[in-house]
């Protein structure tokens, strides 16, 4: 910048040896700006310090520290006092030490006493023997084998989309109940139009529709009430047949209420069951996983257990019966 006046010109220019008078002088006015700025940090420092003051510049391979680096600027002033910098050795290698004038001699350490044989227990000697590394935790929803599980209707060559609009859906059931109903229309179509401006608008709307839908219908007005919560991890340890069993999860919507525990469970790529046929035994599982952690949790309280479908939206119950029988299904790995 030339002038430092309210009438500044900025001037590009691609190196030192391109410069003219002009940009040559504003160019050194503004390398002595930055040396003054730089030996004023180190004044600062150096002047503040309480204890003791640490300069640690950061290995530079074959090359020295360059003259202006504060290391450098330091160690030359120490050199140039009396006593100077004298070679030592630390337990980290060698180092320059500052004597201030002479050096003081260390007193003499009283000779050591000879030391008692030592007699090595056995035990210390002996091989440690191996532990067995826990295994990771299982997820809910992958808790059934590869057979049990269902494929899902995404998973062809439209998945991408099936993914985003899932992830939308999931979204606005995650942050809409924090804000006045009467602007949850607005806010949605404004986040889907943020999140996915490409998404076609018969689509975006769609979204839109599927999650309105789902917080509207009145059977499920306590999951999106002020004691519930969105995307609540749990994790613990369950009892199968074939033995413990770690799970961690995360459960898409929990309500504790005075004398229930809601869980719902929002599919959002998956299609809604004909009626009369039973979900798929992979949704099953996960929910009975989730309702045996919440009822150690909670076990004065009726842990109650929702597949919602959000296309629809189609909600199912799941009965206490089919949640115990899923439950014999899984198998500690």
């Amino acid at each position: 910048l030339l002038n430092d006046g309210p009438d500044r010109l900025p001037v590009w220019s691609p190196g030192a040896k391109h410069d003219c008078a002009v940009t040559h002088e504003a160019r050194e006015e503004r390398d002595e700006k930055g040396r003054q700025e730089h030996n004023r940090l180190l004044y600062v420092a150096m002047t503040r310090a309480k204890d003791r003051l640490v300069i640690a510049p950061y290995w530079m391979g074959s090359k020295e520290a360059p003259e202006n680096a504060w290391c450098e600027m330091i160690r030359r002033g120490l050199v140039a006092k009396v006593g100077g910098l004298v070679r030592d050795v630390a337990p980290y290698g060698e180092i320059d030490v500052w004597r201030d004038g002479k050096t003081r001699a260390r007193p003499a350490e009283p000779p050591a006493a000879p030391s008692e044989p030592v007699t090595v227990p056995e035990w210390l000697t002996r091989p440690v023997p191996q532990e067995p590394e826990p295994l990771p935790p299982i997820r809910p929803s992958g808790a059934l084998g590869a057979a049990d599980r269902i494929t899902r209707p995404g998973d062809g060559p439209y998945a991408p989309e099936a993914r985003l609009r899932g992830t939308l859906v999931h979204a606005l059931l995650e942050r809409l109940p924090a804000w006045p109903e009467a602007q949850w229309v607005d806010l949605s179509r404004a986040y889907v139009k943020a999140r996915a401006p490409r998404l076609p608008a018969g689509v975006a709307e769609a979204v839109v529709a599927n999650a309105l839908n789902v917080l509207a219908h009145e059977a499920l007005n306590p999951l999106f009430g002020p004691a519930s919560r969105a995307e609540a991890p749990i994790a613990g340890q369950v009892m199968t047949a074939s033995g413990p069993l770690m799970v961690s999860g995360q459960i898409d919507r929990l309500a504790v209420l005075d004398r229930e525990v809601l869980v719902a469970d929002f599919k959002t790529t998956a299609r809604p069951p004909r009626p009369g046929e039973p979900p798929p035994a992979a949704y099953v599982a996960q929910l009975a996983l989730y309702r045996l952690l919440l009822q150690d949790i909670y076990p004065d309280k009726t842990v109650r257990t929702f597949l919602v479908w959000t296309s629809g939206p189609v909600i199912q119950e799941l009965r206490a019966p089919d949640l115990d029988r899923a439950l014999t299904r899984i198998a500690a790995a």
